[in-house]
């Protein structure tokens, strides 16, 4: 899975080096790109046809994720081809399925219990969510926490979004979730990272403090964001972000991802 969604970024680091790279692999590289091209060009225009029906049919959402993740990367074709994720009750979740399958969507997995991501030919993916994706219910009680504190977006009455701190804290709390499922990717680490180094200025640190510790994953959250810095940062951020306890540390946490 981390192949198809690090492929389009590891093309554009190819470039001025195919001589050195087999030529099927640089064929595959360059699909994945050309997918992340198009992707690029439609996401915008499937995500706000979504929202602006859900706003017409007075459906109330709230946003966990969306495509501006694109505008965190330099180059937005690096970004994987994220879905639009939405969280809702169940009342809102059954209509909004009625409305995507009309829009031509059909089901692409199902989380028993939780939700479902559903796919449009066109390759835009959304996932709906009746109930949160956590088994534990410290992790569910502060995650709705969260939802509880999101805010009317700009020019809607009924979509919702997270501010700054309350997506990081949930950005970081799910990662340490993944990780601990054996369910982190790399892109998942390259996003966070990039998510941090964008909005650090801006970000309560002592509110995603104390939300980090009452989760009781505090100390693993500092250090998946290390990695991130050290995998991806320059030398000035990996010296305020980077590790600094003993490297061994890491090289247990980096096998796990």
């Amino acid at each position: 899975e981390d192949y198809h969604s690090l492929a389009n970024m590891v093309y554009i680091g190819l470039l001025g080096k195919n001589e050195h790279v087999p030529a099927r692999w640089r064929e595959r590289f360059f699909e994945r790109y050309q997918e992340s091209l198009l992707f690029g060009e439609i996401c915008s225009d499937a995500e706000k046809e979504i929202l602006t029906l859900l706003e017409m049919k007075e459906i109330s959402c709230i946003i966990l994720a969306s495509t501006a993740v694109r505008d965190l990367y330099q180059v937005p074709e690096m970004a994987s081809n994220s879905p639009l994720i939405l969280y809702m009750d169940m009342e809102s979740y059954i209509f909004t399925k009625g409305y995507l399958v009309d829009l031509g969507y059909e089901t692409d997995r199902v989380y028993s219990g939780c939700g479902e991501r559903l796919k449009r030919v066109s390759g835009f993916t959304i996932e709906i969510y009746h109930d949160l994706p956590f088994i534990t219910s410290l992790y569910k009680k502060t995650m709705l926490y969260l939802l509880e504190r999101a805010t009317l977006q700009k020019s809607y009455q009924y979509i919702r979004g997270m501010s700054a701190s309350d997506r990081f804290v949930f950005r970081m709390a799910q990662a340490v979730y993944h990780y601990v499922t054996d369910e982190l990717l790399i892109r998942e680490i390259l996003d966070l990272y990039l998510y941090h180094r964008a909005w650090a200025e801006q970000l309560n640190q002592d509110f995603i403090k104390h939300m980090l510790i009452e989760l009781q994953i505090d100390q693993l959250a500092a250090k998946l964001l290390s990695i991130g810095y050290m995998w991806f940062g320059d030398k000035g951020s990996r010296q305020i972000f980077g590790p600094r306890d003993d490297m061994s540390v890491y090289d247990v946490l980096e096998n796990r991802i």
